[in-house]
């Protein structure tokens, strides 16, 4: 999980920024690849922008609009902040190819966006839930256990939006978990229940306590244990500070460990 709350709140620019502050051997390699990424995204505006012309749909002006306005802004919307999550997904996957990218605390670092925008009037639950069903759409276009995680002490309408599109989709990516203590509302089990009534396997259900007072004995700070999401299948990390696993074998090379008994 990387932290999709910080990119959100200061964007490409402010990254840029925080780079140029660097004096470090890796000032060069963090430049390069954050001028790698906002290429990428600028070829998608391009992109979307010449399908608009050759197509005059609306929707495709509202996404290469979105596009080049996250070149050099932090996402102001909902629908920006969606897509903005979608461009550092996608180009964690072309950076490194690696399985089990995972959204962390979607329901929290989201659902500031989409307040303000329900809020203003620009934004209503129903084109919220489509903005959902097409993100949902697009990771089935991906790897598996791309785990997004709602609920836990963050409970609000975004949360409930996630169980609803997965139990009507019933599509296998995102991975849905939804994290339960003391607090949980009747309404989030009911949704947690509805999910699972809809026999798509999800959603993956941690208890709070326990798996909190597990990573706070592992040494994690308690702060970061608060704000655990999953990763993957089940390993229970915080967003962008810790990296813990379980079950990944690959870490691990047996050759490595019986080597040095071998003199």
């Amino acid at each position: 999980i990387v932290d999709y709350r910080m990119i959100l709140s200061i964007g490409i620019s402010g990254i840029k920024q925080k780079i140029s502050l660097l004096n470090t051997d890796e000032s060069k390699a963090f430049r390069d690849s954050i001028d790698a990424f906002s290429l990428f995204i600028e070829r998608y505006a391009k992109a979307a922008k010449s399908l608009y012309e050759k197509s005059g749909k609306e929707g495709m002006k509202t996404v290469f609009e979105n596009c080049f306005y996250l070149l050099e802004n932090p996402p102001k919307t909902f629908h920006q902040a969606l897509q903005l999550v979608w461009f550092v997904h996608l180009f964690l996957h072309a950076e490194a190819k690696a399985p089990a990218v995972s959204f962390g605390r979607f329901d929290d670092y989201m659902y500031p966006f989409y307040k303000n925008d329900i809020e203003s009037g620009v934004l209503t639950r129903d084109m919220a839930k489509e903005l959902l069903m097409c993100f949902w759409l697009k990771c089935c276009e991906g790897d598996e256990s791309q785990n997004l995680t709602v609920g836990g002490n963050i409970e609000n309408e975004l949360t409930y939006l996630c169980c609803d599109v997965t139990s009507e989709l019933k599509v296998q990516q995102p991975s849905l978990s939804v994290r339960i203590c003391e607090n949980t509302s009747e309404k989030l089990w009911q949704k947690t229940a509805q999910v699972i009534k809809s026999k798509v396997g999800m959603p993956a259900i941690f208890n709070d306590p326990i798996v909190i007072k597990a990573l706070e004995n592992s040494k994690v700070e308690k702060n970061d244990a608060e704000n655990y999401a999953i990763v993957g299948c089940y390993e229970a990390n915080s967003d962008g500070n810790t990296f813990g696993t379980t079950a990944n074998a690959s870490m691990f090379y047996l050759h490595d460990i019986l080597i040095p008994f071998l003199d």
